[in-house]
């Protein structure tokens, strides 16, 4: 199924490797791969199970690409880190006098879906929906909840463990429920790409106590959506908005995740531990390095809120950006708005900008108006925030125009 590949070591500290994961053949005969890298603690000579465990993905929608070039960048990040190079006070490349210090191991799988990649169409990567299926790649993920978990019995036989061992055995359950069944799905009426692609992507977050999928919009913002009992948390990437999604399986990769963690502790009295976030870096089809290194510290500042990392205080990082107004808001305040006329558009307001009610969003262009009136205005007829909006400029009456937040507020607790 998979060939391992070490491509560097950082040190002594750290080594990634990189691992191909056979997905799929092209009619043709060739193979899908996808790869994977893992950064692992060398002095870590115990159970990976009990390290903490920080997944994070790209480009399961082959047209966003960004994200692959924030785990470059995490990458380097990581590197820079463990070397010493970091700049928090070490003047040796060994770790002797640095602090800062990876409480966790790292799996990374950028270009996670190389069919999606593929799907291109003169020149345009049309990898959002199966071509094949038209079902969008990131809304069928497996509802591990209906997997026969039996959590009343799982909790029952492990009652008296220390909190540490049963998050190990749910892991451990997590993990022997999805291999039974994709193993079921093969062995029967076969498995179809998007299946197995979902369920092996799953399989490899099994055991991570932070899952991080990373998407794009056509053009956009920066935000993410997080779940509704840890959206608090969320605030510590800095970005500039977030949308509080329910606790709530839908489809999505962060949802099939988090919900079996939710399902478990609502008959568990402590603190859920387990987060996980889809964040959305910007516009789709193209990368930016200089946008992914701030996203990558974005990334290491919440895994440092969260303890696994410990980043010196003199860090050369900047880790203390600064978002003035950021935003957060419910998914259900998060609208779609549709076309009134047909033409060609002009955004006057670009993604992130805030919108006061009465002020021109765009211009749309028909020359099939009157003569004297060739534009017309799309106006905000709330106060909004613009997240995100289509590339094409060629807009038919109906379709939808942009997607906005209302009803938002700043976290220094302004109410808009």
């Amino acid at each position: 199924m998979s060939t391992m590949n070490t491509i560097n070591t950082i040190n002594t500290i750290n080594t990634i490797k990189r691992i191909y994961l056979d997905i799929s053949q092209t009619a043709s005969g060739d193979g899908l791969t996808i790869p994977i890298f893992e950064i692992i603690p060398n002095n870590v000579s115990e159970d990976l199970y009990k390290i903490p465990h920080v997944y994070i993905q790209s480009s399961v929608h082959g047209s966003e690409l960004q994200g692959n070039a924030v785990i470059y960048e995490l990458i380097n990040l990581l590197n820079k880190i463990h070397s010493g190079g970091c700049g928090c006070g070490c003047s040796c490349s060994c770790s002797c006098s640095c602090s800062c210090s990876c409480n966790c191991r790292f799996t990374f799988v950028p270009l996670a879906n190389p069919h999606a990649i593929n799907q291109k169409f003169h020149g345009h990567t049309v990898g959002r929906f199966n071509l094949q299926t038209g079902e969008n790649f990131n809304r069928t993920y497996i509802d591990i909840n209906n997997l026969d978990l039996n959590l009343p019995s799982f909790i029952e036989n492990n009652s008296n463990q220390p909190w540490e061992n049963i998050k190990i055995n749910f892991k451990k359950l997590l993990l022997q429920k999805l291999t039974e069944y994709r193993d079921h799905l093969i062995g029967s009426k076969g498995i179809s790409y998007q299946q197995r692609l979902n369920i092996e992507l799953q399989i490899l977050a099994s055991s991570a106590d932070v899952v991080l999928d990373l998407h794009t919009a056509a053009q956009g913002m920066r935000y993410i959506y997080a779940p509704e009992y840890c959206y608090k948390n969320a605030f510590h990437f800095n970005f500039p908005l977030t949308i509080i999604i329910p606790n709530k399986f839908a489809g999505a990769m962060d949802e099939a995740t988090f919900t079996p963690w939710y399902n478990l502790h609502q008959n568990l009295t402590n603190k859920i531990e387990f987060e996980a976030y889809t964040l959305e870096h910007g516009s789709e089809e193209i990368i930016d390095f200089n946008a992914a290194k701030i996203d990558a510290l974005n990334i290491l500042n919440y895994l440092h809120f969260k303890k696994f990392l410990n980043l010196n205080p003199n860090l050369d990082l900047d880790l203390d950006l600064d978002h003035s107004n950021r935003a957060y808001a419910s998914l259900k305040d998060y609208q779609s708005n549709y076309s009134p006329s047909s033409g060609l558009i002009d955004f006057i307001k670009k993604p992130g900008d805030i919108v006061k009610e009465g002020e021109v969003i765009a211009k749309i262009l028909n020359f099939k108006n009157d003569i004297n009136n060739l534009t017309s205005d799309v106006v905000a007829k709330n106060d909004l925030i613009l997240v995100n909006h289509p590339s094409s400029a060629n807009i038919a009456a109906g379709m939808e125009l942009f997607k906005s937040i209302e009803n938002y507020k700043f976290i220094n607790g302004d109410n808009k």
